[in-house]
């Protein structure tokens, strides 16, 4: 018989939680395993606050966690964190809704090579959200973003208004694309919205 620690255990539990939709109890169970350093707990405590999910759920304390998150990522190469934050100021969670900071933390993710970033950056740039309209910009990282769903869709719209030249400037900014960090340890845990 394995002993787990025990956060480990109180992880466990709050994700048996969560599968069976009681955020209450999940909440609670992480917000223990995340007091006792389990990273894995703070990463879904933040989720579910995030999202509103558990009935305490406190935007701006899982703001807070983000902005942790964000600073570890840069040292370790991770990059969900950066467009959670982004996806955070697009919708106004516990902070004032921001395009230009949303922008800010798509652009980081995007630069790691995040197509979930990539896509909300492109997104942006199509729709002249924090910051100047740009069909080059648009087209580049949606072509970047590769292969989620809708993002094809979005890159041929983008590219149906663009001239020739323009698409040739995009095209050079993509093939002499290479992420700022190789990611390392990057899963979908913690990932909250998109706004595209």
């Amino acid at each position: 018989m394995t002993i787990q620690p025990p956060h480990a255990t109180l992880y466990e539990e709050g994700r048996e939680a969560e599968d069976g939709n009681d955020y209450g109890t999940a909440s609670a169970k992480f917000q223990a395993a995340a007091a006792l350093g389990d990273t894995r707990a703070q990463t879904r405590l933040v989720g579910v606050w995030a999202i509103g999910r558990a009935p305490e759920s406190d935007y701006s304390e899982a703001v807070d966690w983000y902005r942790e998150f964000s600073v570890i990522a840069d040292i370790n190469g991770g990059r969900q964190w950066e467009t959670n934050l982004g996806d955070v100021y697009f919708l106004g969670l516990g902070v004032p809704q921001d395009d230009s900071e949303a922008v800010h933390w798509y652009e980081k993710g995007a630069d790691k090579g995040d197509p979930k970033a990539q896509a909300s950056l492109a997104a942006m740039y199509a729709e002249g959200r924090g910051l100047e309209r740009d069909d080059v910009q648009a087209y580049r990282w949606f072509s970047l973003a590769g292969a989620l769903p809708f993002v094809a869709e979005e890159c041929a719209r983008t590219k149906a208004k663009m001239t020739p030249e323009q698409i040739a400037t995009a095209q050079h900014l993509i093939d002499t694309y290479v992420p700022s960090q190789a990611s390392q340890g990057d899963d979908d845990e913690g990932q909250v919205f998109m706004p595209v």
